[in-house]
C-alpha cells in the first residue's frame, strides 16, 4: 500500500522546466500536493484544487484549462494546445485510456488542468488525486497543476508527463513510482521525439545500477529513470510504438484490489515468466551501457557508442605493472540489480584475462561481456550462475580490443518479491588475474 498519495510527482533534473531562466543547470521538480491522505477521509476530494479566474475548454479532447490571477491567457491558451497534441498521441494514436471524468469537481467533467503562480520555485507542475472512480477503489481520476513560467522548450513534455499520469489512474492508482514515473517519462519520448527532455533522468539511474528496478529514491531522480527500461521493453521486446506498456496496463486493470503494488509479477508474466524475464534483464545489462549519442533524434540503438555522461562504472585505477586485483563493492545489488565492471586493456601489451566473480547470496546471477574495439564490439553472452559458487570468465581477446565490460545480474532468490518493496542488498567478491603484467592498465568497478 503506498504510503501517502503524493507519489505521481515528477522530479525534473539538469534545468528541465526551469522557472524564467534560461540554461539553468539547477534540478527541477514537479510533485504532487497532498491528495489522499486516507481512504477512509471524506469525498469529494476537491479542497487542494486551486482558485482560478478563468478558464478555456477544449474543442478536440474533454480537457479545460482555468488560470490563476496573473497568468496570461495566451500562455493558457499555449497550455490548452500542448494538453490537446498530447492527448492526440497518448490517446488517439498510442490507443491508451483517457484519463477519467471528474463529474463536474472542477467545474465540467472534463480533465482540469490549472496554470498556477504558486508553485514553489523550482517545481514546474504536479498531478493532483481528485477522487476514486468506482466502487472497488481501483481507478481515481485527478487534475492537473502547469507552473506559468516554464521555459517554451519544455513546456510540451511536462504536459505530456503530467497527462500520462492522469491515464495511468485509469487503470489502477495503486501501483509504485518506478513504474509511474519511469512510464510517464518514457511516453514523453513519443509525444516530443524531437526534444531530449526524457533523457536527462537517465544519468540518475544509470548510475546507481545496484539498485532494483523496483526501486524508489527519496533523494534523487532514480524512478524517472525509470524511463531507460521502459524504452528497452518498447523498442526491445515490443514494436517501438507503445503496445507493450499498453498491455502491461491493461494487465493490471484487470487485477483485484488489495491496496499494493503488482507491476513486477505482471511484467513477468507478460515476458513469459521467471526464466524470460532473468534473459530480459540480463541482456538490459549490455543495453544500458551500450546505448550512446541518441544520433537518430528519436530513439537509442543498442551497439551505439556509450556516452560517458551516463556511465555506472566507479573507476580504480591500478599501478603500472597491476598482475591481479581484487576487491568487494560496497553497495552490494540488489534484487533486479546490476554490477557494472569495466576493465581497459593495454593493447600494446595484450594479456590473457581471467575474471573471477563469486555472489553472497544463494540466488541466481548471470554474467556477461561486451569486447569492445576501434573496429566495434563483440558480446560474450551471459551465462547463468548461483551465488556462493564463484564464475570464471577466461579472456583472450584479439589485440585491438582495448576494453572489456563485465554485466552481473542478481534476480533475488524463492523469497524476492519486489512488489512487496524488497530490497535486500547482497555483497560480492571479484578477481582479476593476468597472466602478464600489462603496464598502465585501469580497473573499474
Amino acid at each position: 500500500m503506498r504510503a501517502s498519495a503524493s507519489v505521481l510527482s515528477m522530479w525534473i533534473a539538469l534545468g528541465i522546466c526551469r522557472p524564467s531562466i534560461a540554461n539553468a543547470d539547477e534540478p527541477i521538480r514537479c510533485d504532487l500536493g497532498p491528495a489522499l491522505a486516507h481512504r477512509s477521509r471524506p469525498q469529494p476530494l476537491n479542497d487542494w484544487r486551486p482558485a482560478s479566474i478563468g478558464s478555456i475548454d477544449s474543442a478536440k479532447v474533454p480537457i479545460t484549462v482555468h488560470w490563476q490571477q496573473g497568468v496570461s491567457l495566451e500562455y493558457a491558451k499555449q497550455i490548452l494546445s500542448y494538453a490537446e497534441f498530447a492527448w492526440n498521441v497518448e490517446i488517439n494514436q498510442m490507443k491508451f485510456r483517457a484519463p477519467l471524468p471528474d463529474h463536474g469537481i472542477g467545474g465540467s467533467d472534463n480533465l482540469d488542468i490549472y496554470v498556477v503562480t504558486t508553485l514553489p520555485h523550482g517545481v514546474g507542475g504536479y498531478t493532483g488525486f481528485s477522487n476514486f472512480a468506482d466502487a472497488s477503489l481501483k481507478t481515481g481520476y485527478g487534475y492537473i497543476n502547469i507552473s506559468d513560467v516554464l521555459l517554451p522548450a519544455y513546456i510540451r513534455g511536462v504536459v505530456a508527463h503530467e497527462l500520462f499520469h492522469t491515464i495511468q489512474m485509469a487503470y489502477t492508482w495503486w501501483e509504485e513510482p518506478p513504474l509511474l514515473e519511469g512510464t510517464a517519462t518514457w511516453v514523453v519520448d513519443h509525444v516530443v521525439p524531437d526534444e531530449k527532455y526524457y533523457w536527462h533522468y537517465f544519468p540518475y539511474f544509470n548510475s546507481k545500477p545496484y539498485h532494483s528496478l523496483n526501486y524508489t529514491s527519496q533523494t534523487d531522480a532514480y524512478q524517472y529513470g525509470n524511463a531507460l527500461w521502459f524504452t528497452y521493453l518498447d523498442e526491445h521486446v515490443g514494436q517501438g510504438d507503445g503496445g507493450f506498456v499498453r498491455e502491461l496496463f491493461e494487465s493490471l486493470a484487470k487485477l483485484p484490489v488489495d491496496y499494493r503494488s503488482h507491476y513486477f509479477d505482471t511484467l513477468k508474466a507478460q515476458v513469459g515468466g521467471d526464466g524470460a524475464m532473468q534473459k530480459l534483464y540480463s541482456e538490459f545489462g549490455f543495453w544500458r551501457v551500450e546505448l550512446g549519442s541518441r544520433e537518430d533524434h528519436r530513439h537509442f540503438a543498442k551497439g551505439s557508442d556509450w556516452n560517458l555522461t551516463v556511465n555506472p562504472s566507479i573507476e580504480l585505477t591500478a599501478s603500472p605493472g597491476l598482475s591481479t586485483a581484487s576487491g568487494q563493492e560496497s553497495n552490494g545489488i540488489e534484487a533486479y540489480g546490476q554490477a557494472i565492471f569495466s576493465i581497459a586493456r593495454n593493447t600494446a601489451k595484450p594479456i590473457r584475462s581471467h575474471f573471477i566473480f563469486a555472489g553472497a547470496s544463494t540466488g541466481d546471477y548471470s554474467i556477461g561481456a561486451v569486447l569492445r574495439s576501434p573496429t566495434g564490439n563483440s558480446l560474450i553472452e551471459p551465462q547463468a550462475f548461483k551465488g556462493g559458487d564463484p564464475v570464471t570468465i577466461d579472456l583472450e581477446p584479439a589485440s585491438n580490443v582495448n576494453e572489456i565490460l563485465f554485466t552481473v545480474s542478481y534476480f533475488g532468490d524463492t523469497n524476492t518479491n519486489l512488489d512487496l518493496n524488497q530490497f535486500p542488498a547482497k555483497g560480492f567478491a571479484y578477481r582479476l588475474e593476468n597472466s602478464s603484467a600489462a603496464e598502465g592498465q585501469s580497473i573499474k568497478n
